[in-house]
C-alpha cells in the first residue's frame, strides 16, 4: 500500500505526487486536514510528533519527506 499525506498548499507535496506520478507508482492521497478512519490516526501521529509534510509510506515502509523520496530514488 502506497500512501502520501499532504496539506492544501505544500509545494513539497506536489513535488513529491510529481515524483511518484513519473515512477508509476499508484498511491492514496491523505490530506492530514481532513483524515478519516484509520488514517486520521496515522495523521495525529504525525502531526503529534511535529513531522513535516508530505511523509510517503511506498509498500508499507515509511520513506519519509519529499527530499528522502528524492534521495531514495537517486540510488536507483
Amino acid at each position: 500500500m502506497n500512501e502520501i499525506y499532504v496539506k492544501r498548499g505544500c509545494p513539497y507535496c506536489t513535488r513529491a505526487m510529481r515524483i511518484m506520478d513519473r515512477m508509476g507508482i499508484n498511491y492514496s492521497v491523505y490530506n492530514l486536514e481532513t483524515a478519516r478512519g484509520a488514517q486520521r490516526d496515522v495523521a495525529r501521529q504525525i502531526v503529534s510528533r511535529g513531522m513535516t509534510v508530505p511523509q510517503i509510506f511506498i509498500d508499507g515502509h515509511h520513506i519519509g519527506g519529499c527530499d528522502d523520496l528524492e534521495a531514495m530514488i537517486k540510488g536507483y
